[in-house]
């Protein structure tokens, strides 16, 4: 099922009573939508998904697996950043695209250098870095479209925070520890967590 746990009331509500595999659900910005994915398996690959918070107007976006959500912040349009192309052990993709959620037809590659883990991939405020694996184990921050890659280790579950950043985070291999790194300064520090 598809769920979720609304603030406003603090009551948890079905927003999709089929019984599917629904993927990375992730809230849109303005907490009105859920973008998903499903069909790993399926001839043709993935497929991304919206529906509205109430469980109405699900449809399809089209092929590729959502990664990411993001807010361009000149005009508020939200956007898809999806994992495209053949698909490496199910959740590593050989190209980036991004679309605007209200208009799946525009897409656009912005990464096709390397593959891509599914799993961690987040867009800056300005949507010119993102971080992520690439592919797992290769923790690293990537400039958008195309530029430059700067790897900054090897781990897993990587973050991207604008917060005094942005910073990258990731753990290491045994998850004991987490890398943090500033990315314009290159300054590492290393929090242990076990």
């Amino acid at each position: 099922l598809l769920m979720g746990g609304d603030s406003r009331d603090g009551r948890e509500r079905t927003i999709l009573a089929e019984r599917a595999s629904y993927m990375k659900p992730m809230i849109t910005l303005d907490g009105e939508r859920i973008v998903f994915s499903r069909g790993h398996a399926a001839p043709g690959g993935p497929e991304i998904f919206v529906v509205n918070w109430d469980g109405s107007g699900l449809k399809s976006l089209g092929q590729g697996f959502a990664v990411s959500l993001w807010q361009n912040p000149a005009d508020s349009s939200q956007w898809v950043y999806a994992g495209t192309g053949a698909v490496r052990n199910k959740y590593d993709f050989p190209a980036i695209e991004r679309f605007p959620l209200d208009n799946p037809s525009a897409r656009e590659v912005v990464w096709n250098k390397t593959l891509v883990s599914a799993d961690t991939f987040q867009v800056s405020p300005d949507g010119r870095h993102a971080g992520a694996l690439f592919p797992w184990p290769e923790a690293g921050v990537a400039e958008l479209p195309n530029g430059k890659l700067e790897e900054l280790g090897d781990g897993c579950w990587t973050a991207l925070s604008s917060v005094r950043g942005p910073i990258m985070w990731y753990f290491d291999g045994a998850h004991r520890n987490v890398t943090l790194v500033d990315i314009r300064t290159g300054k590492r520090w290393t929090v242990n967590i076990n």
